[in-house]
């Protein structure tokens, strides 16, 4: 969000969505209502939470316990700010 603001100070033709792609990260509250709306990558919040504790539990009784980072994938929310013209 902070971006949009800098480009539109700065004058320089920089137009999100036009000549400029812009992604965040987070998928905040409000970035769907920012013109042009903000495409975002959408963590899985609950399942991050839930992987962390699971882990750390099962850390606690085998210590070379792996990993599966597919468990946690990302959504790409695509909005105006980065579609092709």
């Amino acid at each position: 969000m902070g971006l949009y603001r800098e480009l539109q100070r700065a004058g320089r033709g920089g137009e999100p969505g036009r000549n400029l792609k812009i992604i965040g990260h987070d998928d905040l509250l409000g970035v769907g209502m920012l013109y042009p709306a903000l495409s975002s990558i959408r963590p899985p919040f609950e399942s991050l939470g839930e992987t962390a504790m699971k882990t750390m539990l099962n850390l606690l009784i085998r210590a070379d316990l792996k990993i599966d980072p597919s468990l946690l994938k990302p959504q790409l929310i695509i909005r105006e700010s980065s579609r092709p013209n």
